[in-house]
């Protein structure tokens, strides 16, 4: 892929995992919906605006990313808002987010990913 791509550690951001419990799946995504001022993705989707973004993990079950200034405890505030209807789990230390960026960018991660990027736009 040449020397056009630029990998770039994002360090400032937060992360917990949300599953909804079951019976109350509904319940949990309504709540964190919410707290997040967003709709949480369907399969294979992404959900950002507000100062926070998501990601689909599996059924009933999402990532959750938010500025590390202004969410530093997001794993805390999302579990206040979801209550017993969902786990939550802090995973800032566990996760690491790459900027990568290039005309190449969206050829190489095609070849990583299962997803077809080309019809997924800028995302």
């Amino acid at each position: 892929f040449g020397t056009d791509l630029r990998f770039t550690v994002v360090w400032d951001s937060s992360y917990a995992s949300l599953a909804g419990r079951m019976v109350k799946e509904a319940s949990c995504k309504s709540n964190a919906e919410k707290l997040l001022r967003l709709t949480l993705p369907e399969p294979g989707g992404l959900s950002d605006g507000g100062g926070f973004a998501a990601f689909w993990m599996g059924s009933d079950q999402w990532m959750i990313e938010a500025a590390l200034e202004t969410s530093p405890d997001l794993a805390s505030d999302l579990k206040l808002a979801v209550g017993d209807t969902g786990s939550v789990t802090d995973q800032t230390d566990a996760w690491a987010r790459f900027d990568i960026i290039g005309s190449k960018a969206r050829a190489m991660m095609e070849r990583l990913c299962a997803r077809e990027l080309s019809a997924a736009g800028n995302r």
